[in-house]
């Protein structure tokens, strides 16, 4: 059975959901891949008695592997970080019959996403996005100065009130 599917998640990215064989879709650089597998196999307690696990093999060459999950009414799904453009392919290994062997196929086009959150490479006390675009860390971590007990939360409070 193949089934595809398309959602626009809260973050606004577009999210594909696949199962079956040979089907072909086009994702975003720096979006997130999902796949969604239906398994018609009646499981007592599908939460722990499947293990489902996915190897993607990047246009590169190389591969990760995911662990899938039960999503609720038979289906299973599995995900992947789109680092990279190209053709991705995935298969599943699973010891559930049903869900062993499915496979996939995907490209990853380029995109104006800016992709996930890391160290940055000059500085590691800053962060950046993946596309290299720096980020701005604004935040206030002073909790422990809202209780009277601890040293210097007056000085604290009026000094970040005269700052606004």
């Amino acid at each position: 059975m193949n089934k595809l599917s398309a959602t626009i998640n809260s973050a606004g990215m577009l999210i594909l959901l696949m199962a079956g064989m040979g089907c072909t879709d086009e994702m975003a650089l720096r979006s997130v891949y999902t796949a969604e597998i239906e398994s018609l196999d009646h499981i007592a307690n599908p939460y722990s008695q499947v293990d489902l696990k996915a190897v993607f093999v990047r246009p590169g060459g190389d591969s990760i592997w995911v662990s899938g999950f039960y999503d609720g009414n038979g289906m299973y799904k599995f995900r992947a970080y789109c680092g990279e453009t190209g053709k991705w392919c995935w298969r599943t290994t699973s010891n559930v019959e049903g869900l062993d062997g499915r496979k996939g196929i995907f490209t990853v086009r380029p995109s104006g996403l800016k992709g996930k959150l890391r160290i940055h490479d000059e500085d590691p006390r800053q962060f950046m996005y993946d596309n290299g675009d720096w980020f701005l860390h604004i935040g206030e971590t002073g909790y422990r100065y809202l209780v009277d007990t601890e040293g210097g939360w007056r000085e604290y409070i009026d000094q970040a009130a005269g700052m606004g």
